[in-house]
C-alpha cells in the first residue's frame, strides 16, 4: 500500500506541472496584446470569444490551432499573430488557456 504521503508528492507534482490557466497566465503569454475580459480590442473579448463558441466539442482544438499558428478572418480583418511570435505555448498550455477563455461566458 501506498503511504498518504507519497500520493500527496505525487499530486502536488502533477499539479505543478498542469498550472491552470488564469488572467495572470494569459497577460504572461502576451494575450492581453489585443484581447480583455469583456472588450474589444484589436481582437475579441474573451466573453466575445466563449459566447461564440462556448458549447461546441470542437471548438478547443480550433481555437488551440488558432492560438498557436495565428489567422484572420473570423473576427474580421484583423490578423493574430502565432504565439511563436509573441509567447510560445505548448499544445496542452494552450488547450488549458483556451478551455479557461471558453468558461468565460
Amino acid at each position: 500500500m501506498k503511504s498518504p504521503i507519497w500520493i500527496a508528492l505525487v499530486l502536488a507534482a502533477g499539479h505543478a506541472g498542469m498550472a491552470a490557466a488564469s488572467p495572470e497566465r494569459a497577460q504572461e503569454k502576451q494575450c492581453g496584446v489585443c484581447h480583455t475580459a469583456d472588450k474589444e480590442m484589436v481582437g475579441p473579448s474573451y466573453r466575445a470569444i466563449a459566447d461564440r463558441y462556448g458549447g461546441q466539442p470542437e471548438a478547443v482544438d480550433m481555437l488551440v490551432a488558432k492560438v498557436k499558428s495565428g489567422g484572420m478572418g473570423h473576427w474580421g480583418e484583423a490578423i493574430m499573430a502565432p504565439t511563436s511570435a509573441r509567447a510560445p505555448v505548448s499544445d496542452d498550455e494552450a488547450a488549458r488557456l483556451v478551455k479557461w477563455i471558453l468558461e468565460q461566458r
